[in-house]
């Protein structure tokens, strides 16, 4: 249904930028959003960049990882994805992202470890990025 989804798609990001407060307390919710849905990458940058400023905290630096990851920089990703590990090592949607970083980056063996961790830590933790997960890992090692 493209267009429930165009309406549903402008609804979310009304109500996430309805005013200031909206702005902040939503964020972190938009800029994934915008990231695993819209494309929006300039934006997500943006958001991105507020929430490293305010708070250099796994989760700011995870979506920095991601954000790099969509846009193709690989290096800056790595780099990121480090930084949100050493911060929390019991995130499954961080390790989920360095998997499919490394699965960029062509580091097959690096990539099949951290993905299994992320569902060895939470086998559920997101529908959408759990069914990635064992996409990624199927296409690392169909057997």
């Amino acid at each position: 249904d493209a267009r429930g989804a165009e309406r549903d798609h402008a609804a979310a990001v009304r109500l996430a930028t309805r005013d200031a407060d909206h702005e902040r307390a939503w964020a972190r919710a938009l800029a994934r959003y915008l990231l695993d849905h819209d494309g929006d990458l300039d934006r997500a940058r943006r958001i991105v960049d507020g929430e490293l400023a305010a708070r250099r905290d796994a989760g700011a630096w995870d979506l920095d990882a991601w954000t790099h990851y969509r846009a193709g920089h690989l290096e800056a990703a790595r780099a990121a994805i480090e930084v949100a590990l050493e911060l929390s090592r019991h995130d499954a949607g961080i390790w989920y992202h360095a998997g499919a970083i490394s699965h960029a980056i062509g580091d097959a063996g690096r990539a099949v470890e951290e993905l299994t961790t992320a569902l060895e830590l939470n086998p559920g933790f997101d529908p959408l990025g759990a069914r990635q997960v064992r996409e990624l890992l199927d296409d690392l090692d169909p057997a």
